[in-house]
């Protein structure tokens, strides 16, 4: 069944779960809801509650992903004077009423279409609105390893700072 996320197919709130398109390119299409939410909005739940044992039901994903764009992560690499390549991520900070965040960062710096030095502990920072329309390329590389999933995005700006 195409409705069920990840053979889920009731939330935390005993409500059956469907799929739901968030953004189609570029554009907000839905949200998602659990009964709470839903109710003060006037709408009706998605199926996306969940929830921890010591609390009220929240609002939460069951299989995010970003699908699949047509272009290597080779050819994204090669296109850029200079540019950085994100490897892993660490400690993390996130403000929901403004959407920004930072992450504690490593990777390797992209020098004229090739990859370079490796970089710790740098900060990588933006805002989830700013990095959403700064996506200009997605990578033809999604795989499904856990509940949210994304191909390589090259992006058009973030902060980088650090030593």
């Amino acid at each position: 069944d195409p409705n069920v996320c990840m053979g889920i197919r009731f939330n935390a709130e005993g409500v059956p779960t469907r799929r739901v398109v968030l953004l189609d390119r570029g554009t907000v299409k839905e949200f998602v809801y659990n009964l709470r939410w839903a109710a003060k909005a006037g709408k009706t739940s998605t199926g996306h509650a969940t929830r921890q044992y010591t609390s009220s039901p929240g609002i939460g994903a069951h299989n995010l992903y970003i699908e699949n764009g047509i272009t290597p992560v080779a050819d994204m690499i090669k296109g850029l004077d200079r540019g950085f390549y994100l490897t892993d991520t660490g400690a993390f900070g996130y403000d929901a009423a403004t959407g920004g965040w930072s992450y504690a960062a490593s990777g390797l710096m992209i020098d004229k279409g090739a990859l370079g030095q490796p970089v710790t502990d740098v900060s990588l920072a933006s805002d989830t609105f700013t990095m959403l329309k700064g996506v200009k390329m997605v990578g033809n590389d999604l795989r499904f390893d856990g509940g949210t999933s994304a191909p390589h995005l090259l992006i058009e700006e973030m902060a980088l700072s650090g030593t």
